[in-house]
C-alpha cells in the first residue's frame, strides 16, 4: 500500500548512517526536503515527495497506483460549463488544469481552452456557455 511504501522510505532514511561505501568519505551534512521539489538560486532540487504544488500523486507510491477517480470527456466544442467557477484562470495547459481539479474535492468538471491554456473548474455543468470561436474541451471527474 502507499502507507507502507511511505513508512519504508522514512524508516530507511532515518536509519541511514550517511555512509556511501568503502573508501568514500560520508557527507558533512545532509539536506532533506520532505514535501515538494524546490528551487534554490535557480537550481532545481528534486528531493521532495511531490514534484510540484499542483501534483496530485506522490512520487513514492505502490506500483500501478492511480487516483481514485477518472476523467471522461463531457463536451468538445466551443462551449464550457457555465456554472459558477471554483477557479478560472491561466494554467500551464491541460495536465495542470486537470491537476487543479484533482486537488479540489468539490471540482467535478474542468473546461480547458487548449490554445490559450485557460482553465475553468466547476462543481456542476448544468448548462453550457459559448465562448466565441474558441475551442474548449470539458471533462467530468467520476469515481
Amino acid at each position: 500500500s502507499d502507507q507502507r511504501a511511505l513508512q519504508n522510505f522514512y524508516d530507511s532514511f532515518i536509519g541511514w548512517d550517511l555512509g556511501l561505501g568503502d573508501d568514500v568519505l560520508p557527507p558533512d551534512h545532509v539536506f532533506y526536503f520532505t514535501m515538494r521539489d524546490s528551487t534554490n538560486f535557480g537550481q532545481g532540487e528534486n528531493f521532495g515527495l511531490i514534484e510540484s504544488c499542483d501534483e496530485p500523486k506522490c512520487k513514492l507510491r505502490s506500483p500501478g497506483y492511480e487516483l481514485p477517480f477518472q476523467y471522461h470527456p463531457h463536451n468538445a466544442s466551443k462551449q464550457c460549463c457555465g456554472d459558477a467557477p471554483l477557479f478560472e484562470g491561466l494554467t500551464r495547459g491541460h495536465d495542470h488544469c486537470r491537476a487543479k481539479c484533482s486537488l479540489e474535492p468539490s471540482c467535478k468538471y474542468y473546461s480547458i481552452w487548449p490554445q490559450s491554456k485557460w482553465c475553468r473548474l466547476t462543481t456542476s455543468c448544468s448548462w453550457l456557455r459559448s465562448d466565441g470561436d474558441n475551442n474548449i474541451e470539458v471533462f467530468h471527474k467520476r469515481l
